[in-house]
């Protein structure tokens, strides 16, 4: 069967999956970099460096196996927007939690469990790119997801920024910026993914093993 050929997509639409990636760094950046050394210091008393490693460093580790295994998931299930709502919302909630963690433990086990709930939304968030957005797109899309980092630090100035917000509201605040940013694109992107891109047919005369050496040259390079 010949799949039509896929076709570029609409400025409006890369824009908003600009901001809907852009979202995801605004979810981690200002939690990461500074609420969380923040809630820890309150709890502590005073700075806790060994916590902020320990937290930082679990985090990463279920960051990491988390992104894979739903990215296997979201590929399994032939479907992305269901996951990426799922994880916003979850990850929301959890960051509603570690605002009102009691000790460093409780603050440790859910931005444990938050890490995998945010990967649930970010991991499909980008595997969703590949199914919509041709070849000749990809460069472009490409300079549109370098907003990410920015966005990220600047919503780390704006949630601290001194009369904004109250201290305790600066979480709902963070959940409520990625919210804007991420449900945008997930609501009118339904009929976004192209068949071509979904289920793209294998070159002639390309073995299985040598695309497989080629993803995992991929995924060492990322690491």
């Amino acid at each position: 069967m010949t799949l039509p050929v896929p076709q570029r997509q609409p400025g409006w639409f890369l824009a908003l999956f600009a901001l809907a990636a852009a979202g995801g760094a605004v979810a981690y950046v200002p939690l990461l970099t500074v609420l969380l050394p923040q809630r820890i210091a309150e709890l502590q008393g005073h700075e806790d460096v060994a916590a902020l490693a320990q937290v930082s460093f679990l985090g990463a580790v279920m960051a990491s196996l988390a992104n894979i295994g739903v990215g296997m998931l979201t590929d399994r299930a032939r479907m992305r927007r269901p996951f990426i709502v799922t994880g916003l919302v979850a990850s929301n909630v959890l960051l509603l939690m570690v605002g009102r963690a009691e000790s460093v433990t409780q603050i440790i086990a859910l931005v444990m469990v938050w890490q995998v709930a945010l990967n649930l939304m970010l991991s499909p968030l980008m595997a969703w790119a590949g199914d919509c957005f041709p070849d000749e797109q990809k460069g472009l899309l490409g300079g549109a997801l370098a907003l990410s980092p920015a966005l990220g630090a600047l919503a780390g100035s704006l949630v601290t920024f001194a009369g904004l917000v109250e201290p305790e509201a600066r979480l709902a605040l963070v959940a409520l910026l990625v919210s804007a940013l991420v449900l945008p694109a997930v609501l009118m992107g339904k009929a976004r993914a192209q068949a071509a891109l979904v289920a793209p047919v294998a070159a002639p005369g390309e073995p299985l093993p040598l695309r497989e050496r080629v993803v995992l040259r991929m995924w060492a390079a990322r690491l």
